[in-house]
């Protein structure tokens, strides 16, 4: 062993060498057996193994280990500061021992260091209401600095008083800082929108110079943009906010609603009559009077691409659900582009100006009318006509399609015709006193809504086109009416005024004036505003009482914000479930509320959908996989 025969411990560690040959096998001669800076019996103590650098094998040796979590390793706090590596605050004053010697300066051996009768834990240096074993375990602040965030605020203040963060700055995230919203501004740091008018207080003070603390009313102009010259298209809203606006002088652009500044312009060869459409990607499509059909870049305003047709594209895109875009020229064809290259895939020829938009129904069906006083109905695959309807008027009004694929379209012989989506077959027709180029749109319950250029906006029971109201402007209505969520009715009309109407009577709620006729379809945010072009050269945000667009099966021109022209799918995430079973197949899992019947459908190509099986209740259906099996898309719709 090699020991001193005259001294029962050699290495002097407190341990004699018979326990450490014969108990322990440590090595007698060794302070530290395993050199990891910690003698052999303060191993013993700290529960640490002595033959053993690294008694947990976490690739740390003991003597650097924390065993307390005090930010003091173990040899440290046994040979430096000769506090105890196994209890985290050694003199109990609530404050852990590495946060004395580190933060404070003060002795982690006595409870209260400079002896005023205060332990260390309940003083506070900072002076902001909280102590310091508060700061440190239990809101995470500064105890040397009064105002953690510097929000302007003591940190007692936030917690205490305000309930603020005192660790975020700006606590309600709506840009301003919480001292900020309390001392100058008197808004609420807990809520982005104090007066909860759909703006937030940042957006109220610095964007639209507005009182955050008082609540817009419906009808008040949020802002106004002024593009220069006449605006005939309906405004585009992106994902993000952004609303996409052209106009005659063939300039689309891009406006950051909250900041009220245009992020990009993008001129064409010629004016622009044709409103935007956005894809899922963020795509912008759109036509002009240069016979050009556009792809540009939603976030830098830059050309893709661009199809050249044989006349002036007045015709809004419509973007199918695999991509494909689809748009109207005077040439007389309708054309089914590729939204990616822009490449043709087909066009179907008639024999008028086309400058009705398309709309396209999720049964793979698009529709359009045409000059030549036909509604048309196609494959969206192949183009092949499925049916056309004889009006006596030419056709420039854009369809709708109802809940049930009723298609509603109006004709310049004064007739809003509702047509059976499958077979063209009329159901009925309403009979106004002027053309109808106003694109109908379509309430929760069914009632259609349009303008006429006899003056009139009216609304017309969807299932027999019984006139339920109708209200008279001052001049004729080319604007598409929009329905929000509290069914009001927002139109436009060339006797200056946007309407905000009742729906269920049609009495005026509110007006606004701009300064020239209003052609521009308005379109409904999700954040409570509704915004349109007039002729006088300026788009128009106002406050609405509706809070989003109705949930219906076409409330506004173009379907949808995006005006995507495609028909809503009815939504039953909640009902469905896909999982795959041991054997490879498909496993669809389904719940149908109340008893109805919905129906399961399968697609290819995610545009022609057929269907798959009815389903009612609750249970599953199993779909077999060979290897010879197609890709495939299932869906579950309300009905059939």
């Amino acid at each position: 062993h090699k020991t001193n025969p005259h001294l029962a411990d050699t290495d002097k560690d407190g341990l004699s060498d018979a326990e450490e040959i014969q108990l322990l096998n440590t090595n007698p001669n060794l302070l530290d057996s395993d050199g990891d800076r910690l003698s052999d019996p303060d191993e013993i103590k700290l529960g640490t193994k002595p033959k053993n650098p690294d008694s947990d094998s976490d690739g740390i040796d003991d003597g650097k280990e924390d065993l307390d979590q005090d930010t003091l390793s173990n040899h440290d706090e046994l040979y430096t500061h000769k506090t105890n590596p196994n209890l985290a605050d050694t003199d109990r004053d609530g404050l852990n021992d590495g946060a004395e010697l580190n933060i404070f300066k003060s002795n982690p051996l006595v409870n209260d260091s400079d002896g005023d009768g205060t332990i260390d834990g309940n003083e506070d240096p900072d002076f902001d209401g909280l102590n310091n074993a508060a700061e440190l375990n239990i809101h995470f602040t500064d105890p040397l600095r009064a105002d953690t965030d510097r929000d302007g605020l003591k940190d007692g203040e936030e917690i205490d008083k305000y309930n603020t963060n005192p660790n975020l700055p700006d606590t309600d995230r709506d840009g301003l800082s919480d001292g900020e919203e309390l001392k100058l501004h008197k808004t609420n740091p807990l809520v982005q929108d104090t007066d909860k008018d759909g703006l937030t207080d940042w957006n109220e003070i610095y964007s639209h110079k507005t009182d955050p603390l008082t609540s817009m009313q419906p009808g008040q102009k949020l802002a106004e943009f002024n593009l220069g010259t006449r605006i005939k298209t309906a405004p585009a809203i992106g994902a993000d906010g952004t609303i996409y606006e052209a106009d005659q002088s063939g300039v689309i652009r891009a406006i950051d609603s909250k900041k009220r500044v245009v992020k990009w312009g993008f001129s064409a060869k010629g004016s622009i009559e044709s409103t935007p459409s956005i894809s899922q990607d963020g795509t912008i499509y759109f036509g002009s009077m240069d016979k050009r059909i556009y792809a540009i870049n939603g976030k830098q305003g830059i050309k893709k691409w661009e199809y050249v047709t044989g006349d002036c594209v007045k015709s809004s895109p419509a973007i199918g659900m695999d991509g494909t875009v689809y748009a109207g020229s005077w040439d007389g064809h309708l054309y089914a582009l590729d939204g990616k290259t822009g490449m043709k895939l087909w066009a179907f020829k008639t024999d008028g100006k086309i400058t009705s938009s398309p709309a396209i129904n999720n049964d793979g069906i698009i529709y359009f009318g045409s000059g030549d006083k036909k509604v048309y109905a196609l494959d969206t695959r192949t183009g092949a006509k499925r049916w056309e309807f004889v009006t006596g008027g030419d056709i420039d009004c854009s369809p709708a399609i109802g809940k049930d694929g009723t298609v509603y379209i109006g004709s310049w012989d004064d007739n809003l015709y509702a047509l059976d989506g499958k077979t063209g077959v009329r159901k009925w027709a309403h009979l106004t006193d002027g053309d109808i180029d106003s694109s109908p749109a379509i309430g929760p319950d069914g009632t259609v809504y349009f303008g006429s250029w006899d003056h009139n906006v009216y609304a017309v029971k969807g299932t027999n086109g019984a006139l339920v109201w109708k209200f008279s402007t001052g001049n004729p209505v080319f604007s598409s009416p929009a329905v929000g969520d509290d069914g009001t009715v927002y139109i436009g009309s060339w006797d200056n005024s946007f309407y905000a109407l009742n729906g269920r009577n049609g009495n005026v709620q509110w007006t606004f004036e701009s300064r020239a006729a209003i052609e521009s379809s308005p379109v409904i945010g999700n954040n409570g505003f509704v915004h349109f072009g007039s002729n006088d050269g300026k788009l128009y945000s106002l406050k609405s009482s509706s809070s989003a667009p109705a949930d219906s099966s076409w409330p506004m021109f173009g379907q949808n914000a995006h005006h995507t022209n495609r028909s809503k799918v009815a939504k039953a995430d909640s009902h469905m479930a896909i999982r795959q079973n041991s054997t490879g197949g498909i496993v669809i899992d389904y719940n149908i509320p109340g008893g109805n019947q919905w129906m399961i459908q399968s697609s290819t190509d995610l545009s022609h959908w057929k269907p798959y099986r009815a389903v009612t209740g609750s249970g599953s259906t199993t779909i077999p996989v060979t290897p010879t099996a197609k890709p495939g898309f299932f869906r579950l719709i309300s009905g059939n």
